[in-house]
C-alpha cells in the first residue's frame, strides 16, 4: 500500500527564525543608515514593523496580494517607520539585501539530513513531500540552496497553487499528487495550527515537532503525537505508516 510522509519546511527542516532575524537585521541597519536615525536600533525597528510585516505576509498567502505587492507593503512599512519615502530604487535594494542576507544565513537543523535518509530508507518507501507556505521562487531557491529539493518526490508551495496551510484543500492537493489517501499520510511540522491542526482536519496523521518543550498553544490537550526532533518524528511516522499497511498472509496480531 502506498503511503506518504510530508514535512513542513520553515522551522521544521531548517532554522528559519534565525535566518529571518539575520536578514531583517541587515535590512533594518541599512534603512536606519539611509534615514540617519540615531534614536532607534534594528530590534526596535523590527518590533515597530512586525504587525505590518506579518499582515502583508498573510494577505499574500491567502491570495489577496501578489508577490510584488507583498514586498512593496512590507518594505514600505519599514521605510515609513523611520520617515523614509518608499522610492522604487531603494525598495529594490532593500529587498535584494534582505533576501541575500537571509539566504546566506540558512542552516539545516543538525539532524535533518540523517532524518531524511532514514525516511527514504523506510520499507515500503513512502512518498516524501515538503509542504510549505511561501513565495514559490524563494522557497524553491532555499530548498535548493540547502540541498533538499532533490530529496523530495513532491514539493508543494502555497504561492504556486493558490491555497495554503491550514486550508484542507492544500492537504487534499498534496494527497492527490502523492497518490495516497489521508489515513496513509503523516504530516510533520512545528506550527500547531497551520501544520498539525490543518493536517488533522484533512484526515492525515500529524506529528507536532516541538523542539523547545513549549506548551500546546491551542485549548485542550494536543490531538497528535509530539516529537522533540526530526529523528523521533520519523520513528513515530514509521510506526503510524506501518499500522496502515495490510497484514501479510499468515501474519497474526499479537
Amino acid at each position: 500500500m502506498r503511503t506518504a510522509l510530508f514535512f513542513d519546511f520553515d522551522d521544521t527542516l531548517h532554522d528559519f527564525e534565525a535566518a529571518y532575524r539575520h536578514g531583517f537585521g541587515a535590512l533594518a541597519r541599512q534603512v536606519l543608515v539611509w534615514a540617519g536615525a540615531r534614536d532607534i536600533d534594528a530590534a526596535q525597528l523590527k518590533a515597530l514593523c512586525q504587525d505590518a510585516w506579518d499582515a502583508a505576509w498573510h494577505r499574500f498567502v491567502d491570495g489577496y496580494i501578489s508577490e510584488r505587492e507583498l514586498w512593496i507593503q512590507r518594505l514600505t512599512a519599514v521605510f515609513a517607520a523611520v520617515g523614509l519615502k518608499p522610492e522604487p530604487e531603494r525598495l529594490n535594494r532593500a529587498r535584494e539585501l534582505y533576501i541575500r542576507q537571509m539566504e546566506g544565513a540558512l542552516r539545516l537543523f543538525p539532524e535533518t539530513k540523517h532524518a531524511l535518509d532514514l525516511a527514504a530508507a523506510l520499507h515500503p518507501r513512502p512518498v516524501l513531500g515538503v509542504l510549505t507556505n511561501g513565495v514559490p521562487s524563494i522557497q524553491a531557491s532555499r530548498l535548493t540552496a540547502l540541498g533538499l529539493y532533490q530529496r523530495f518526490d513532491l514539493v508543494l508551495i502555497s504561492g504556486a497553487v493558490g491555497v495554503s496551510k491550514p486550508d484542507p484543500r492544500f492537504f487534499d492537493l498534496a494527497l492527490r499528487r502523492a497518490g495516497v489517501s489521508a489515513n496513509q499520510a503523516v504530516m510533520v511540522g512545528d506550527n500547531a495550527t497551520v501544520d498539525v491542526l490543518g493536517a488533522l482536519r484533512a484526515g492525515l496523521h500529524a506529528i507536532w515537532l516541538n523542539r523547545h518543550g513549549r506548551p500546546w498553544p491551542v485549548d485542550g490537550p494536543p490531538p497528535c503525537f509530539t516529537a522533540t526532533d526530526l529523528l523521533q518524528a520519523v520513528e513515530i511516522a514509521r510506526t503510524l505508516l506501518a499500522c496502515e499497511q495490510p497484514q501479510t498472509e499468515g501474519a497474526t496480531n499479537r
